[in-house]
């Protein structure tokens, strides 16, 4: 059945790319809310969905009843966050790095050997003297 509904903070404010899911799916099904906090998902009677969104504490839970075609939520107070911090992870794999050079390498190797031959060919095309 498909439920629709609106995810807003404790303040009445829409809440945009919150994300819902349904708990427990493998693989994950969700979505997440427009602009304006609206959703729409696709879900079985007796499943849960769950409301989550960046800086909120624990994600809200609904359970899907029969006579449900519109769940509307609003999320706990979100936790104050002063910073997201984002891990990079240096690659271990340099296989396509080092490709990536040889065939650098021999580009610039043979822009250098054409470079050479028109050389050659420009000072064999010079007339040095011409008497007639």
């Amino acid at each position: 059945m498909l439920i629709k509904g609106k995810v807003t903070d404790y303040n009445g404010e829409p809440i945009h790319l919150a994300s819902v899911s349904i708990k427990g799916s493998n693989p994950l099904i969700g979505v997440s809310t427009d602009f304006d906090g609206n959703y729409a998902i696709n879900v079985n009677v007796g499943q849960t969905l769950e409301f989550s969104y960046v800086g909120n504490q624990q994600p809200t839970e609904r359970l899907v009843r029969l006579y449900d075609s519109i769940i509307d939520v609003t999320m706990a107070n979100q936790l104050n966050l002063d910073e997201i911090v984002i891990n990079g992870k240096k690659p271990t794999n340099y296989f396509g790095w080092i490709l990536g050079l040889i065939v650098a390498g021999f580009i610039i190797k043979s822009i250098s050997d054409i470079s050479k031959e028109e050389k050659k060919e420009k000072e064999q095309a010079k007339v040095k003297k011409v008497t007639i």
